[in-house]
């Protein structure tokens, strides 16, 4: 039985207008609305967990196709295998288990495109689509699909970046249902000047090292949090870029987040996140840790309560898109949370990503978006540069290091192309009127000659 307050939150989030019609609303997407919701070179792939076979349904604009799949006996077992493969330091980095992990992994990263996406995309011509839309369920929405491999490494020597990765061919972004994925549209791009607000706290401890280091990677020890001085010089870096607004160490409340996060169109909390597996609603965000009125803790069930007018919020937490499954609603995380507060656009982390790592690839992200990128693009090229990165360790090329972080919802660009793309353009337009005219000139010259 749950605690009273824990009920009491839960009957308060169960009553908030937003939350009952995304919950109770029975009006369902149209498959026609869906696929008139699909840019042509996009395939939605929504999978449906029954008992003993899952069903998929693969739809791009023009078309449709379901598919029947057994599970395997070891289903359920095989997930858990293959996410701590993934997300296990330990197991993937001690010398006496980083072989068995380099296999356990293999395995089910091919094992799982196999039994997942082979047929599915054998219905429509490679040619015919660059972007998936992936819509998990139940225990699949643990696993990011881009780490699957279609083949298997024809070697036992351990290289992570070789991997012949999802990544590589497609841009992968998730939904939690295709009704929300139409229903909830960001704007399009914003010919006006996008405001970014970032939150990093601090977490003062004198026991306790960063988290940059592989020794300190579990981020929450015995009651305190391990300080991510990365992600505080990333915000800071973000902020510049974006001409925006970063609310460093104590000025990372939960009380100037909540008078402050609707005035911004971007938000960034590079925090921790703790989920709460008995009671979900309890979850909840850890801002700068001083005394107020505030106790610096937002929960899921706060969210749930807020209306926010984000176009995008990047969870830079551990473990935001990661939470227990309920039936009918799918995982219970922070960031669904926030999708029912209002946000159409959310990058989510589904396990702990290390500090250095987190400040790599969120500083990789946002400038790929200001160029103009789409939000799926843009943590697609992150990744990839990260990957590529000559300065990377091989010991952190594992997708533990990379692969954590999710696009989720509306993946529409927030910015225009950059003024450098835009001359370019110009530039090449004008170049090649210029040759169409001294080629027009020469031709006709000869032309005469010939005549003559």
């Amino acid at each position: 039985r749950s605690p009273p307050l824990y009920s009491s939150a839960a009957s308060d989030v169960y009553k908030r207008q937003h939350y009952y019609q995304l919950k109770y609303d029975n009006s369902v997407t149209t498959l026609e609305e869906v696929q008139n919701d699909l840019k042509v070179g996009t395939t939605l792939i929504e999978f449906f967990s029954g008992e003993k076979q899952l069903f998929v349904f693969t739809i791009n604009s023009n078309d449709v196709h379901i598919d029947h799949i057994n599970k395997p006996q070891d289903y359920n077992n095989s997930i858990f295998s293959f996410r701590k493969s993934i997300t296990d330091i330990g197991y993937i980095t001690h010398r006496d288990s980083i072989e068995h992990a380099w296999k356990t992994y293999t395995k089910h990263a091919h094992g799982f495109y196999e039994l997942l996406l082979k047929e599915p995309l054998s219905h429509f011509p490679k040619r015919d689509f660059q972007k998936l839309i992936i819509i998990p369920d139940g225990m699949l929405g643990y696993i990011p699909f881009e780490i699957l491999i279609k083949e298997k490494p024809n070697t036992e020597q351990i290289n992570y970046a070789s991997l012949d990765y999802l990544l590589h061919q497609y841009s992968i972004s998730y939904a939690f249902s295709s009704t929300m994925l139409v229903q909830q549209k960001g704007s399009p791009v914003l010919t006006r000047k996008l405001k970014y607000g970032g939150f990093a706290p601090v977490y003062s401890s004198g026991k306790i090292s960063d988290a940059s280091s592989l020794t300190s990677y579990q981020y929450f020890k015995k009651g305190r949090y391990v300080d991510l001085p990365a992600s505080r010089k990333g915000v800071e870096y973000i902020a510049n870029l974006l001409e925006g607004s970063a609310f460093i160490s104590e000025q990372a409340t939960e009380a100037i987040f909540k008078d402050t996060s609707n005035y911004f169109d971007i938000l960034h909390l590079a925090m921790h996140g703790i989920y709460d597996d008995i009671n979900p609603l309890n979850s909840h965000l850890a801002f700068t840790q001083l005394e107020s009125d505030e106790d610096n803790h937002l929960t899921a069930a706060e969210l749930y309560n807020m209306d926010m007018n984000t176009e995008l919020i990047f969870i830079g937490a551990c473990n935001s898109g990661y939470g227990k499954i309920n039936r009918g609603e799918g995982i219970m995380s922070l960031s669904r949370a926030f999708a029912y507060a209002g946000c159409p656009s959310i990058i989510m982390s589904l396990w702990s990503v290390p500090d250095d790592e987190t400040a790599t690839i969120t500083n990789s992200f946002f400038k790929q978006l200001k160029n103009g990128t789409s939000k799926d693009i843009a943590l697609r090229k992150a990744k990839l540069k990260y990957l590529t990165d000559s300065n990377v360790p091989p010991d952190r090329h594992h997708p533990l290091f990379w692969a954590g972080f999710v696009p989720i919802g509306d993946m529409t660009p927030l910015y225009s192309p950059s003024e450098l793309s835009k001359n370019w353009t110009l530039f090449a337009s004008l170049g090649m009127f210029i040759l169409t005219i001294f080629l027009g000139r020469l031709g006709w010259k000869r032309l005469v000659k010939k005549e003559k």
